[in-house]
């Protein structure tokens, strides 16, 4: 039996067992060239194998001329034909992938090395890395952020009720001093802001839920947002229904509401308009086919691109500068809406504004 013809009986032996792998699998010799390949490769590519078997593998595959920058195989060679294993981020596809080069131990036609090239979509398990990832870091950050926001926010607040009373001891006496305190309270106030976000963000206790009016929650809010919104020369419209009470947590909820009332701001202090509504839903609503109880905060400020759109309610995540935000508004928000048995999206075009519909089931 000549060489050719041990080939041939080898890839006959391969192929049943190539074939019953879920990913990628083909065989090149050290040119590149494509020797065989399984049935996932020929279902990707739309191609039978008496059109791959001869060709040059980055021509059949990737449709360019050579082999590509950061090749495996090209990396095997360079280092004697060692086992190469890799990720990479595939822009076009926008997948992670995983490619595998493994030696034959056989020589191929001519005595060129052959190679066994695994490659399979890894994107989930990616994905399921960044959620156990942002898990952890949460975690490591439950573990001593809560100590110190509960240590900070006691001197926070003796210093921003010692500010409000040397501004009611001026009466107006001394405009100079009296704009040095509001910049005072207004660096407090943020401070005392992030160190509140951070004590709801770790936080495991139950909800405590009572009857009451979403409108109401988010009069609250307006209220305590509305300063803050005045001294960048916004006014925020509202549009509140009457609404029947539900079971829900004023105090949780009211966090959220100042959250995303405080993004809107942000986002229209170079001009724009912020409005925000409540609503009932007429028919089925959007939460598990109960009626729902709607809750909409509309900016019409930069606005979000799309290509970072899915990533605003990580945690520490954020669009701001490094001392305007600390990525954690809308990760609270999500993660008291879903205590709530609620939903929350985002919809947003870059250019044209943002739009953050909260639903709550009626029940």
């Amino acid at each position: 039996m000549n060489q050719a013809e041990e080939e041939s009986q080898t890839l006959a032996v391969l192929t049943p067992f190539l074939d019953a792998l879920p990913f990628y699998v083909i065989l090149v010799d050290e040119d590149h060239t494509i020797l065989a390949t399984n049935t996932a490769v020929q279902r990707e590519l739309e191609r039978v194998p008496d059109e791959l078997i001869g060709c040059s593998c980055p021509v059949a595959v990737h449709g360019i001329d050579g082999p590509y920058e950061g090749c495996p195989l090209e990396q095997s060679l360079e280092e004697g034909g060692s086992p190469v294993e890799k990720e990479f981020y595939d822009k076009d596809t926008g997948k992670w992938v995983e490619s595998m080069i493994y030696p034959v131990p056989d020589q191929g036609t001519g005595g060129k090395r052959m190679f066994l090239h695994f490659t399979r979509d890894v994107s989930e398990r990616k994905r399921l890395e960044q959620v156990a990832h942002s898990r952890e870091r949460l975690a490591r950050v439950g573990e001593f952020s809560a100590g110190i926001a509960h240590t900070m926010r006691n001197p926070l607040h003796g210093l921003l009720n010692s500010v409000s009373h040397l501004h009611k001891r001026l009466d107006g006496k001394d405009p100079e001093a009296a704009e040095i305190l509001d910049w005072m309270k207004d660096g407090l106030t943020r401070m005392e802001t992030v160190t509140r976000r951070l004590l709801t963000l770790t936080r495991d206790s139950p909800l405590v839920k009572r009857p009451t009016e979403l409108s109401g929650v988010v009069q609250d809010a307006l209220t305590m947002v509305s300063e803050r919104a005045r001294t960048v020369g916004l006014v925020v419209q509202s549009d509140l229904a009457k609404l029947p009470t539900i079971h829900l947590d004023p105090d949780r909820l009211g966090e959220v509401v100042v959250n995303l009332l405080d993004n809107a701001v942000d986002a229209c202090k170079d001009g724009g308009e912020v409005t925000v509504r409540t609503s009932l839903a007429h028919g089925p609503g959007d939460v598990r086919g109960q009626r729902a109880q709607v809750l909409e905060v509309e900016d019409t400020g930069a606005g979000i691109p799309a290509d970072i759109l899915k990533q605003v309610f990580h945690p520490f995540f954020t669009t701001k500068g490094i001392d305007e935000g600390s990525g954690l508004g809308l990760a609270i928000a999500r993660r008291v809406v879903k205590e709530h048995d609620g939903e929350v999206e985002v919809q947003s075009k870059e250019g044209s504004g943002t739009l953050i519909r909260v639903t709550l089931p009626a029940q």
